[in-house]
């Protein structure tokens, strides 16, 4: 959906946010740039054209969702949370049969009067509406789908049902006919339409919830912090504000108890409404209808998800076990209109033991020359390279790489940083030689070559990145360099030096818990650029003023494309 250049990956997390495409961001900063409005509760000319605005927003909300002015109000709100919130606090469940809280929860339905209800995989803004109506009801169930499908469904009245659309875990969209189904059994239903919104355009002329809460994010990414209620005409008696804030009320006496409230829809729009927020959604909707319509966004999301389900599927060990686990639907029963564009799914170990998410943040993908991205990247100045050793303010620079698509560089202070996509074409450059090795190599460009001058306070510089083809990367002997804990915790004893600072100095990328020569880096401090000779000097003592070796280098053998290195995986050595 989104017409980013910059962005060559999928994007699955339609669920969680939909991308705001380029052009439409565009648009909506020219629209800013010419709109000028006022608080729609004063009465000048300017107040009544930004109510119109208004108006004209709910008209368009509701003929995006095939329905009318005559079926539902448009109430405006911060997100889906705070619609779902409003019908918790204001529906009229009447006089509980059972006083006090509700102490356990049910997993059926029950009959009668003033029961709350949810599906067992809602969201936790849903869940947590148990918590406000508790103290109002005699009964909260959490069921299955199927629950309410069967034949023997209790009747119940002022109930109050909350009707996960699209499950937010798995993608699973639920059957909309269950909605009639719980109503015909007496039930107001409560639909969180949030993530279903993202990758799909209910019909609400035909599937008719008495109350409907989303984000407008969810459909077109942009603008945040703005949601909609939207709330059946003729349930409108359900719920009932008993308090009043800024802009709900015609008047107050001050005196009394005595309020009256506004129109519907402004009595619970709380507070001065986000008018330019709400003006910006009608490039929201031209964007949909620019990228054909949510039936094609739903058609290309669904695609992008059973790519990823099948990439996912065929990843093994080795050992011939599945790599990951992934929870969804029977293939069966999976299509587009029963399933979003969500993929849920967890990581196992070879022994078919589960990674945690903590564990997942920490694994590293291997190529053939090391580390992914690891020393691909070299600066130059007058074509000679620049090492810390030398040239200590290179401390004051900082690389990461930002979802594995593109290079963000930025001074230690973090007031300035330039961003480099991994995929930018670069231009072919002399191969250089480093630590005694001849690397094909690839000039970044004239942009970052400027910025680095400024940054490093330094003429003619130039970044680099290894090419390619090439099998080396900018290392001294080897990708790796392994040392051992209980040597770190030694020298930190010894020369009373953190052990984290010790790691830094060492730069290893593997610590065992449970040799190579080393050279005057250890003795600058990566942080600052200081110089402290207190790590060689303790080696060379420890040592006998023998080969000062601290750590191991080592390579990996048997290389295969999709391999991962973690924090706590156990690793065999062979010497040569």
């Amino acid at each position: 959906m989104s017409s980013f250049s910059s962005y060559l990956m999928p994007y699955l997390d339609h669920a969680g946010s939909t991308l705001p495409s380029k052009t439409q961001l565009e648009e909506i900063a020219k629209l800013q740039t010419n709109l000028i409005l006022a608080n729609p509760h004063s009465h000048h000319a300017t107040a009544i054209k930004t109510q119109q605005i208004v108006n004209s927003a709910r008209l368009r909300i509701l003929r995006y969702f095939n329905t009318t002015p005559d079926d539902y109000f448009v109430v405006f709100t911060n997100n889906t949370t705070h619609g779902l919130k409003i019908v918790a606090e204001n529906f009229k469940f009447g006089e509980q049969t059972e006083n006090g809280l509700v102490s356990e929860i049910s997993t059926v339905l029950k009959s009668g009067a003033c029961n709350f209800a949810y599906f067992h995989d809602s969201h936790h803004s849903v869940v947590g509406m148990r918590h406000v109506v508790n103290g109002k009801v005699n009964a909260i169930s959490c069921v299955d789908e199927k629950d309410i499908w069967e034949e023997n469904t209790p009747e119940v009245t002022n109930s109050l049902f909350a009707f996960t659309a699209m499950s937010n875990f798995c993608g699973k969209k639920y059957n909309l006919d269950g909605i009639k189904k719980l109503q015909e059994k007496g039930w107001s239903v409560c639909m969180d339409a949030a993530g279903l919104v993202s990758t799909s355009q209910p019909d609400f002329s035909v599937c008719k919830p008495n109350f409907i809460a989303f984000s407008f994010y969810k459909i077109f990414g942009y603008p945040t912090g703005i949601g909609a209620l939207l709330v059946r005409k003729d349930s409108a008696h359900l719920i009932e504000k008993t308090s009043f804030a800024g802009g709900t009320v015609q008047s107050v006496d001050e005196m009394s108890l005595f309020f009256l409230l506004r129109e519907f829809e402004r009595a619970y729009e709380e507070g001065t409404l986000n008018s330019y927020g709400i003006a910006q959604l009608q490039k929201g909707f031209e964007e949909i209808d620019r990228c054909g319509g949510m039936q094609n966004i739903q058609k290309l999301t669904y695609q992008l998800r059973c790519e990823a389900v099948k990439m996912l599927a065929s990843k093994l060990h080795p050992n011939g076990k599945k790599v990951v686990e992934i929870y969804s639907q029977p293939n069966s029963q999976v299509n587009p209109a029963s399933q979003g564009a969500v993929v849920a799914f967890n990581l196992l170990r070879n022994d078919g033991g589960y990674y945690g998410y903590t564990e997942v943040e920490k694994i590293y993908e291997l190529t053939a020359r090391g580390f992914k991205h690891d020393r691909d990247f070299l600066i130059v100045k007058d074509d000679v390279t620049l090492n810390l050793k030398l040239h200590p303010e290179l401390c004051r620079l900082t690389a990461i790489i930002v979802n594995d698509d593109s290079l963000q560089i930025q001074t230690f202070d973090q007031n300035d940083n330039f961003v480099i996509p991994m995929s930018l074409s670069l231009k072919e450059n002399d191969a250089k030689v480093v630590c005694k090795k001849t690397i094909a190599t690839l000039d970044c460009g004239d942009k970052v070559g400027k910025w680095l001058e400024n940054a490093l306070d330094m003429s003619n510089c130039r970044l680099l990145r290894v090419a390619e083809e090439s099998k080396k990367n900018f290392v001294n002997d080897s990708p790796f360099l392994l040392i051992n804990e209980a040597s770190v915790y030694m020298l930190s004893r010894h020369i009373n030096m953190e052990v984290q600072d010790i790691l830094t100095r060492f730069r290893s990328n593997i610590v065992v818990v449970d040799k190579c020569t080393r050279c005057e880096m250890i003795c600058v401090d990566p942080m600052t650029g200081e110089k402290d000779p207190s790590l060689l000097l303790a080696l060379r003592d420890y040592r006998n003023k023998q080969k000062m070796t601290f750590g191991i280098y080592i390579r990996q053998t048997n290389f295969e494309s999709g391999q991962f290195l973690e924090s706590g995986m156990p690793v065999q050595f062979y010497t040569e």
